[in-house]
């Protein structure tokens, strides 16, 4: 079982682009623990498919999850924002990213999301995004910014959704991506 923590929000349910909701549980979103690295290898990264839009070796390990948990749980209570978990009852769903990074060699706080392949196409990663953008509003920043690959045509329409503009093309790992922005405050 999962530890609750105040900061934890709730959805009631996922929006089609229609407006109309998917029937299904409620998702809470609550801050990444440290005790989380099992439910993303479970859910998101040990899942080839998921973890293709990270890598083409292939899943990641459970060590590699815990090593990563280790760091974003550190950024959040470096910074007092970062990384957050998607929950339907005891199953982790997704991640939304608020986070601190180099894109393109400038540094920048980039939002992000990852859904487990059994979510897909429900308005899960258009969610956690927005709970991502609330967690960075008060920073006082004056965009942020969201990439993916190219080909990540799901991700590009979050984006989308989410009222960010395709900026740029550049390349990371060895493979194109696309640099969104919105603008958050006037300069």
């Amino acid at each position: 079982m999962r530890d609750r923590n105040d900061e934890a929000d709730a959805d009631a349910g996922y929006q089609r682009s229609d407006g109309s909701e998917y029937p299904g549980q409620r998702m809470e979103i609550r801050p990444l623990l440290a005790t989380d690295a099992s439910a993303i290898h479970r859910s998101l990264l040990g899942d080839p498919e998921v973890a293709s839009w990270f890598r083409s070796r292939g899943p990641f390990t459970l060590a590699e999850c815990e090593e990563m948990v280790t760091r974003k749980v550190a950024h959040r209570a470096v910074h007092r924002f970062g990384w957050s978990l998607g929950w339907e009852g005891d199953t982790c769903v997704g991640w939304g990213v608020a986070q601190y990074c180099i894109v393109d060699g400038f540094g920048e706080v980039e939002i992000g999301w990852t859904v487990a392949r059994s979510h897909w196409r429900r308005g899960i990663a258009t969610r956690l995004g927005q709970h991502a953008l609330t967690e960075v509003k008060s920073l006082g920043l004056r965009s942020i910014v969201a990439y993916t690959r190219e080909d990540n045509v799901a991700s590009r329409g979050v984006m989308t959704k989410l009222g960010m503009s395709y900026e740029k093309s550049f390349d990371f790992a060895d493979e194109s991506h696309v640099l969104y922005r919105k603008p958050l405050a006037e300069s």
